[in-house]
């Protein structure tokens, strides 16, 4: 040590970015005869370097401070300990950024070595994440921006202990090893393996769980992944998108199609298929959504064409807000009307009067969904964010007779023309797609296909806190879907329900009062349509996380349910070719409920999802 003697040493790392050499024998050594043999901090209050709060990330698991989470590791040849740090930094603007750098320290007198920024992410004002950072992957999942998806230093939690892979062939220094999870299953988040070259802390391997969905948080529980012998990585994964109807030899499941959860709406990775996304969360609980999405993507914020998203902000609508009201959750109504070409939208705040209207062009549904028919209905799931989301009405059919296919109009105490998913149930005259639960996703859906050709379908629908006592109800608008496709994770658990105001950046100082009204909820509607037949549905592994045959990254598709998680919910409708085995009335998934709570927070969270199935005289696809 710095003194020139041995010490038996024990490191010490803490969530309010330290870390301690104390000695395990001798409580009087080190330079202040405390045990402490030499301290490090990465923090400066003076001039605005200060922990991560658990308030910027919604998330009270860890709190009140977020540091240094993942235990670090000690490499004998570089003398070095190695650990992972989480930042803010405020400037004297008031401007925030979140950051998380790689440390290599001197064992011997707690020195650095050499670091590396992971990333930089902020929030703009318009709630998108704004992210610095040389690490990325190709995919159209979650917080994808243009096909690429960024490392996000806010949302990404460094869980796991780090891990020095010394056995990987043709490279004598190794890599050091940082798998990440997630704060609260809150999005945008992926499962990252990263590995860096502990001289030069050079970034060398980069694998994303699940690149084309969302999830896959990797937590080992605190414990570092393994090593085998041949330098591959092992890691369990938990939540990953669910994409076995991804392939083209499994059959849809028509009316009991059941996407995925969180920002999936139960609509993500139904493959053709339409929907049009009604979110509370998008992609912040400050800002409200709608947009028009096509064959099961992520109904985000940042879509590439033809998918279009639309932010409400200025418009009257607000989601959130409206579930939060003092006087009681608002009622939405909403119509989806489709001419053959043209798609248009419009959604009425019933307690306000606000109205936003708009059009969607050169729209080719039929083309979509690969027929004439398609199952109908709605979505809904939760994660991070949650809430009690209901569909109150539902009428289908055409400009002239509007509820000739269809009529809900009087609610759902009658409801043997419809299958629910998942979570979803029929409670009174509402059919509830979440009730508040973490990790949840539903389906509601017509027995029946329907002709999408041209159409008219209305509905009324409710998000409202969980445990508010209202019965929530969220109508989504249709749109024909010709395959239902799902990418839902392999397991799911409902955490402790968690308290304390949802946002995703600095706000600035409020009452109680004040914070408890901005719990948001998330909340979407899509409406989707495929025509190709159901079948039972298979569930075969995630294909997303394969690694080069060179070097693999083994990962396990379950994890130990951990407390604190949290899940939110998104409603959905959506539409399906009919199936050609016997069909379900009910199936649950171990997937998301589409509802939009938070369990992390209190803050209601729910996604509408209409999707349609199509069927046609040969199931194509």
């Amino acid at each position: 040590m710095a003194d020139g003697k041995v010490h038996s040493v024990i490191f010490v790392a803490t969530e309010n970015d330290s870390v301690y050499a104390l000695d395990a024998t001798n409580p009087t050594a080190g330079p202040k005869h405390d045990g402490v043999l030499w301290h490090d901090s990465f923090i400066n209050p003076a001039k605005g370097i200060t922990p991560v709060s658990s308030n910027d990330v919604d998330v009270t698991d860890i709190k009140p401070n977020i540091g240094i989470t993942g235990t670090p590791v000690i490499d004998p040849a570089t003398n070095a300990l190695y650990l992972v740090a989480k930042m803010k930094t405020t400037s004297k603007t008031g401007a925030v950024n979140y950051v998380q750098k790689l440390y290599a320290l001197n064992l011997n007198n707690g020195s650095v070595k050499n670091s590396a920024t992971l990333g930089t992410t902020s929030v703009a004002a318009s709630g998108q994440y704004v992210n610095t950072t040389a690490i990325s992957a190709a995919g159209t999942g979650t917080g994808s921006v243009n096909g690429v998806i960024q490392f996000n230093a806010l949302r990404q939690d460094q869980r796991a202990g780090l891990a020095l892979d010394t056995n990987i062939a043709g490279k004598r220094d190794g890599e050091i090893i940082i798998a990440y999870a997630s704060h609260g299953d809150i999005n945008p988040y992926h499962g990252w393996v990263l590995g860096y070259n502990p001289r030069t802390l050079q970034p060398e391997t980069t694998f994303n769980t699940a690149p084309n969905g969302v999830y896959g948080a990797i937590w080992q529980g605190g414990a570092a992944p393994s090593i085998a012998p041949n330098g591959d990585i092992i890691a369990a994964t938990g939540n990953a998108t669910f994409d076995a109807f991804n392939s083209t030899s499994a059959p849809a499941p028509g009316a009991t199609a059941l996407g995925d959860s969180g920002p999936g709406l139960g609509y993500q990775g139904l493959n053709n298929s339409v929907a049009i996304s009604f979110n509370a969360a998008d992609p912040s609980s400050t800002t409200t959504g709608t947009g028009l999405y096509y064959n099961g993507v992520t109904p985000g914020s940042a879509p590439v064409a033809p998918n279009v998203h639309e932010n409400l902000t200025g418009t009257g609508i607000n989601f959130n807000a409206a579930a939060m009201a003092a006087n009681g959750p608002h009622t939405f109504a909403a119509t989806v009307a489709y001419n053959g070409s043209t798609l248009t939208e419009a959604i009425k705040d019933l307690t306000t009067g606000a109205l936003y209207v708009h059009s969607y062009a050169n729209v080719n549904i039929p083309a979509a969904v690969g027929g004439a028919t398609a199952y109908v209905g709605f979505g809904g799931s939760t994660d991070g964010a949650q809430s009690a989301a209901a569909i109150q009405s539902w009428t289908f059919g055409t400009a002239a007779a509007p509820t000739s296919t269809i009529n809900h109009a009087a609610g759902f105490a009658t409801n043997s023309d419809l299958t629910a998913n998942g979570v979803a149930t029929f409670a009174g005259t509402a059919a509830q797609l979440t009730d508040g639960g973490g990790e949840e996703t539903s389906t509601v859906f017509a027995n029946t296909p329907v002709n999408i050709n041209n159409f008219v379908t209305s509905f009324t629908f409710q998000f409202a806190p969980k445990g508010s006592g209202s019965s929530t109800r969220l109508p989504l608008a249709e749109l024909p879907d010709r395959r239902r496709d799902h990418l839902d994770p392999p397991e799911r658990h409902r955490p402790p329900d968690r308290s304390g105001p949802r946002r995703v950046g600095p706000r600035p100082p409020a009452d109680r009062q004040d914070v408890d009204r901005r719990r948001q909820l998330h909340a979407d509607e899509l409406l989707v349509a495929d025509s190709e037949r159901q079948g039972p549905s298979a569930r075969p592994a995630c294909s997303s996380c394969r690694a080069s045959p060179a070097r693999r990254t083994r990962t396990s598709p379950s994890r130990p349910a951990r407390a604190g998680r949290s899940t939110s919910s998104t409603p959905t409708t959506s539409a399906a070719t009919p199936p050609t085995g016997p069909t379900r009335s009910s199936r649950r998934s171990p997937t998301r409920q589409a509802t939009a709570t938070s369990p992390r927070r209190a803050i209601p969270t729910a996604r509408c999802i209409t999707r349609l199935q199509g069927t046609s005289s040969s199931p194509s696809r």
